[in-house]
């Protein structure tokens, strides 16, 4: 009995989310959002990630995207970050110059810190300098202070990543070897 117990804990641990890969449900929520900002002819195309870059940033495996159509493009990250009790999965659109276009959480599981899935509060995001500084130049809010953190950091580390990729050549290489 006490093995099964051992295994079964062991069996979760390693299913949580932010720890590994993401769930499809974050893949379907992030397709419903993608809809709501391109057009009809919307294109998503995965961009593998170095290792190096994939373990300095902890980004999760199969999470960046390239996204187009017609008139627009981006490259999409989906991420995990864990505030006061679970991690919540949320994206990021990026333009051609690396600035943040949107920021949405698509899954958040903690009854605490929901307030940072307000649309205008992830709004600053947008519009602010990085560093991004929860309580600085990023709002703090009351009863997320966590999560709110947490996001705020983590969009920080995916910024770089970002930065990072390019650096290495990663985002033009997909760019270039697909088709408009």
């Amino acid at each position: 009995m006490m093995n099964y117990f051992i295994a079964l804990t062991l069996a979760l641990a390693t299913m949580l989310p932010g720890q590994g890969d993401l769930s499809e449900r974050t893949y379907k929520k992030s397709r419903k959002e993608l809809e709501k900002t391109f057009s009809d002819s919307l294109h998503t195309k995965f961009i593998p990630v170095p290792d190096s870059i994939r373990e300095t940033y902890k980004l999760q495996k199969k999470s960046v995207f390239r996204v187009w159509d017609e008139k627009k493009e981006a490259i999409m990250i989906l991420a995990t970050a864990k505030g006061r009790y679970d991690y919540f999965d949320f994206m990021v659109l990026f333009d051609k110059d690396l600035k943040i276009n949107k920021v949405k959480v698509l899954i958040y599981r903690s009854g605490h810190g929901y307030e940072i899935t307000n649309k205008r509060w992830l709004s600053q995001f947008k519009r602010e300098k990085r560093p991004y500084r929860y309580g600085k130049n990023i709002d703090a809010i009351s009863g997320a202070t966590l999560s709110g953190d947490a996001i705020t950091q983590r969009l920080n580390r995916l910024t770089k990543a970002m930065q990072a990729m390019k650096e290495e050549d990663t985002l033009h290489r997909i760019s270039a070897s697909t088709n408009k």
